[in-house]
């Protein structure tokens, strides 16, 4: 994985599902996974030629660090994907 886009969310926002988008390269066949009960993958997908993968995640129960990983057969890789405290309006 070379990018993830957003790299984070902020707690507080209207919507409770974010589309995370992945780069990198050989992205087929990558699962992805959580295991906090509280962060859950709706779905996945990735590209043809395996150079992004989009992921659709929904937390109504927002925790500061949550960590998703992206499984390919034997490999695991950990991405911690954060929730950030809401900006206040000056």
């Amino acid at each position: 994985m070379n990018k993830i886009e957003p790299p984070n969310w902020w707690v507080g926002m209207k919507w409770d599902t974010v589309q995370l988008m992945v780069y990198g390269e050989n992205l087929n066949g990558v699962n992805v996974r959580s295991v906090d009960d509280k962060l859950k993958i709706l779905n996945f997908h990735s590209s043809e030629n395996g150079s992004y993968l989009l992921s659709i995640l929904n937390s109504d129960e927002l925790d500061e660090n949550m960590n998703l990983f992206f499984l390919m057969m034997i490999l695991k890789q950990k991405f911690p994907f954060q929730y950030l405290a809401e900006i206040s309006q000056q």
